[in-house]
């Protein structure tokens, strides 16, 4: 497939990074358009440079990811018309961009999931969403990436617990800082992200609570790895959060909701929580307390990952492979 294909995103996305060198595909990252705020600026600029891509690789195969709903549409529209085979890589929020919200937004991605030749998703949860659209479906959830650590800092508390967050609408990240306040005084929850989105005022944010702000690739890693757990939240029942890849990747306990999803991939690796104050402070101890014998057996948990991830990869080439040229 790789001689005849490429890969398009409009954002940087470890996934489309992995996943693209995996199958041999180029890897086209406009990650410049992710980062325009007005958005139909972001559009245009997209379109003009995907259109002027297209135009000079004439490929036969389009792998493109969605979000963006606008990039996935447009490439499955130009395979309906050209003789272009479009393969559609869906997020969560590509698939019901919004949470369902917006009915325009719905149809486009229903469009796309009806008409690309091929729609990939991370886990079986999501699979009716497609079949419920007539498309086909296969299933490839992240793979375990290699994390170059760098610097690993010196953190404050006598016991850190690091949170992936982005301030987005599915993550309980006032639960958190409410269950910080449960935790003994030097016990530090750092909270990734832009703190800017949440707009809660300082009063909100216990003394053991640190909020890091955007840190980059390199000391992001160093944080996961300086700490005594990963924490990755989502109120989304079919969502596979990035920070449990992470969590496995460095060897660490990850605290992670108890979703179907995660409970199916991450289980053994991770304890599982509800949302509540009170459970997220428990699980948290329970992660610290647990910390030695669970890290002493991430090795053998990340093999049957990393195991488990190659059988579904195999069952992708089998679907493109049927696919013909």
């Amino acid at each position: 497939m790789a001689g005849d294909a490429i890969w398009i995103c409009w954002e940087r996305q470890r996934r489309n990074r992995e996943l693209a060198a995996a199958l041999g595909i180029p890897l086209h990252e406009f990650g410049e358009v992710g980062r325009v705020r007005n958005r139909a600026l972001k559009y245009l600029r997209g379109l003009a440079a995907t259109t002027g891509l297209l135009l000079r690789r004439r490929p036969r195969r389009v792998v493109a990811m969605n979000p963006s709903i606008v990039l996935a549409v447009f490439c499955v529209t130009l395979g309906r018309l050209l003789p272009v085979r479009v393969i559609i890589d869906a997020h969560n929020s590509g698939l019901v961009p919004m949470g369902g919200r917006s009915r325009l937004l719905n149809a486009l991605a229903n469009y796309a999931m009806r008409h690309a030749s091929l729609t990939i998703v991370t886990n079986e949860g999501l699979r009716p969403l497609v079949e419920a659209n007539r498309g086909r479906v296969v299933i490839l959830p992240d793979r375990l990436p290699t994390l170059a650590t760098g610097r690993i800092p010196q953190l404050r508390g006598t016991h850190n617990l690091v949170f992936v967050c982005t301030y987005a609408d599915d993550e309980p990240y006032r639960e958190v800082l409410e269950a910080a306040r449960l935790l003994p005084a030097d016990w530090v929850v750092y909270v990734t992200g832009n703190p800017e989105r949440a707009r809660f005022d300082g009063a909100a944010v216990p003394p053991n609570v640190e909020l890091t702000g955007f840190v980059a690739e390199e000391d992001f890693v160093g944080l996961l790895a300086a700490a005594d757990a990963v924490v990755d939240l989502t109120t989304r029942e079919h969502c596979l959060v990035c920070g449990a890849y992470e969590a496995v990747a460095l060897g660490k306990v990850a605290v992670l909701s108890d979703t179907d999803a995660l409970r199916d991939w991450f289980g053994e690796a991770a304890i599982l929580t509800g949302h509540a104050p009170d459970e997220l402070a428990a699980s948290m101890r329970r992660a610290v307390d647990e910390r030695a014998v669970r890290e002493a057996g991430m090795p053998d948990v990340r093999q049957r990952i990393e195991a488990r991830w190659q059988e579904y990869f195999t069952r992708l080439c089998t679907e493109l492979g049927r696919e013909g040229p």
